[in-house]
């Protein structure tokens, strides 16, 4: 029997920690995530501090544990350097069998982060159909209300997270029985913008503001698709479109630990031995507040 923990490590593109239950935020976006926390054996750091405002520095840093200012990778390097061993491939070193699953760019061949995975899985609108197969793409197209935007035509209203975790569900329940120790760094979409939550979440958060829900996504996701020429122009968003923001952003999250959940309960189910289960983000999100209120 395997005597070394596996590990799983969950990465939530873009949550902010302080729009999450365990840091007694006043809407119960991630409940799921809270009770796993509460477990015996869990744990939850509201005081963590991102080394990077954006994905691939942060990401260098988590797989490499070292700074920015010495990996480079986002600052003066736009790969990690490859004189710098990365964290699976230290873990190759002690008979760890290791996996990658992104749907984040910075996360991939080509900044070389995945460095390291025996089994790489790059989860993208061009490579759906050979990475998480014709009967996983079905189950997510017939169930588009509850992970999607719905049948509408603009891809930035569906969501790849239920690809991207079922995929993880698939690899873990492919290593039950198995002796060999495995480790398995799953980068998600999850908060990134557009803030634009599944059909099945839109109204989460939306009793309190005046916007209805239809029109509070409509807002949100064309709002955020436009920050940064927002930022440039210093556009200050109005009560109503901020409100609009953080209900999306928030339904975003309500479903992303859902999504959790689901990764956890096929990990309980499966016959894996000791496991490490990590969740985090890799940044938060600005969420067009003014500076002086984030």
């Amino acid at each position: 029997m395997n005597t070394q923990p596996n590990i799983i490590w969950i990465t939530l593109d873009s949550v902010r920690g302080d729009r999450t239950t365990m840091a007694d935020y006043d809407r119960d976006t991630t409940p799921n995530i809270a009770e796993i926390a509460q477990r015996p054996s869990g744990a939850a750091f509201t005081q963590c501090i991102s080394h990077g405002m954006w994905s691939l520095p942060s990401d260098a840093t988590v797989l490499s544990g070292k700074y920015p200012a010495e990996h480079g990778a986002g600052m003066w390097n736009d790969a990690l350097p490859e004189d710098i061993t990365t964290i699976p491939e230290r873990l190759q070193d002690h008979g760890y069998q290791t996996t990658g699953i992104s749907h984040n760019a910075y996360f991939s061949d080509g900044t070389g982060l995945s460095r390291g995975f025996d089994q790489f899985e790059w989860v993208h609108r061009s490579t759906f159909h050979k990475t998480a197969g014709v009967w996983l793409l079905f189950k997510f197209l017939a169930q588009l209300r509850q992970h999607g935007g719905g049948y509408t035509a603009p891809l930035s209203r569906h969501r790849p997270e239920y690809l991207v975790t079922e995929l993880a569900n698939r690899y873990i329940r492919s290593f039950a029985g198995q002796e060999q120790p495995f480790f398995m760094f799953v980068h998600t979409q999850a908060a990134h913008l557009p803030y634009s939550p599944p059909l099945s979440h839109r109204e989460d958060f939306t009793d309190e503001i005046d916007l209805q829900p239809a029109e509070a996504a409509q807002t949100a996701h064309e709002r955020s698709q436009n920050y940064y020429e927002a930022i440039a122009n210093s556009v200050d968003f109005d009560s109503e479109t901020q409100d609009a923001i953080g209900a999306m952003y928030d339904g975003l999250v309500r479903y992303v630990d859902e999504r959790v959940q689901s990764i956890f309960e096929t990990l309980q189910s499966a016959d894996l031995g000791p496991t490490v289960f990590v969740v985090t983000a890799d940044h938060g999100e600005n969420l067009g507040y003014p500076a002086d209120e984030e």
